[in-house]
């Protein structure tokens, strides 16, 4: 092995290290071995940039606490939802989601999904018309089998069971493909 073969694995090795232990904790290591051999410049420097991945972990954290308090709305079901509209990505724009329970299409259906008042349920709408492929890739990529409008399947995630309900064909208010998720 050449020199430099040996120097690469050898800073492979380091970096690896330092994302198995934890990059804050490495530049610690390595400021007390700067404190001692080169300096407290070295030191200092050392001690800002571990301050700046400490603050980007605590920015980290906070935003994967957000988007639990985000997928944990309506018993999970917003989770589901949000995988759904990662799965349709940029072929169909969203045009409706959950509405408020005083919103005149929530007052004369209750039972919907998009309604506010049901807790377990969250919906989707999206801007293309009868468009039954892509509801099949829907049901396809969630794991279940759809095969028809207003047809219904279950689905398992994190331990909870869900009802998803997918109508592609023109209904209600109008042209759109509609899924709806309630846990079960």
């Amino acid at each position: 092995m050449t020199r430099s073969q040996l120097q690469a694995s050898l800073k492979l090795w380091q970096s690896r290290k330092a994302y198995r232990y934890g990059k804050w904790r490495y530049y610690i290591r390595k400021e007390r071995r700067a404190k001692t051999s080169t300096g407290k410049a070295a030191a200092h420097r050392l001690r800002a940039k571990w301050s700046k991945l400490h603050e980007e972990a605590a920015k980290t954290v906070t935003r994967r606490k957000r988007q639990l308090a985000e997928n944990n709305k309506y018993g999970g079901s917003r989770a589901v939802t949000n995988e759904i509209i990662r799965i349709v990505g940029g072929r169909a724009s969203v045009t409706s989601r959950k509405r408020p329970a005083w919103h005149p299409l929530s007052i004369s259906n209750p039972s919907s999904d998009h309604s506010g008042l049901n807790r377990l349920a969250d919906a989707v709408d999206f801007g293309t018309a009868n468009n039954y492929s892509l509801a099949r890739e829907i049901a396809r990529r969630l794991g279940g089998w759809w095969s028809g409008d207003y047809d219904a399947f279950v689905i398992s995630r994190s331990g909870n069971k869900y009802r998803v309900q997918i109508i592609a064909g023109t209904h209600g208010t109008g042209p759109h493909l509609h899924v709806g998720v309630r846990r079960i």
